[in-house]
C-alpha cells in the first residue's frame, strides 16, 4: 500500500504517482489524456511556496475566507474565533487561524500557524 505522505515520487513499475513527460501541459488536457488511459487523478498546479498569509481577505466575510483559503491552501483546517481568541502555541503548518469581528468580516491577516 502506498504512504499517502510519501514525498518521493514513483515513475515507473506497477504503481505510479508522477508523470513527468506531462511536466509543462496544460492541466485540463493532461487530466482528460490521463482519464482516458483509464488513470484517475486528483490534478493540481503546483505551489511555488506555502502561502504565508492572505492579506487580503482582511475585511472578507469569515465564510468567504475560510472557502478561499482552503481552495488556495488544501489540507489546511481553518480555526476561527472572535478578534483576539486564545490559540494553541503549537505551530502546525496545516492550520489557519481567522480572527473575526463583530460584523463577521476578517479582522487581521490570517496566517498559517
Amino acid at each position: 500500500m502506498l504512504d499517502v505522505h510519501s514525498l518521493e515520487l514513483i515513475t515507473a513499475g506497477t504503481v505510479k504517482n508522477a508523470w513527468p513527460e506531462f511536466q509543462g501541459g496544460d492541466v485540463q488536457e493532461v487530466q482528460e489524456q490521463l482519464k482516458a488511459q483509464g488513470v484517475t487523478v486528483f490534478l493540481q498546479e503546483p505551489h511555488e511556496s506555502i502561502q504565508p498569509g492572505w492579506p487580503e481577505l482582511v475585511g472578507t466575510g469569515f465564510e468567504k475566507a475560510i472557502e478561499m483559503i482552503t481552495v488556495e491552501q488544501i489540507g489546511v483546517k481553518v480555526v476561527y474565533g472572535p478578534d483576539g481568541f486564545p490559540r494553541d502555541k503549537m505551530f502546525d503548518l496545516r492550520r489557519v487561524f481567522l480572527d473575526i469581528e463583530s460584523h463577521g468580516n476578517v479582522a487581521r491577516i490570517p496566517k498559517l500557524g
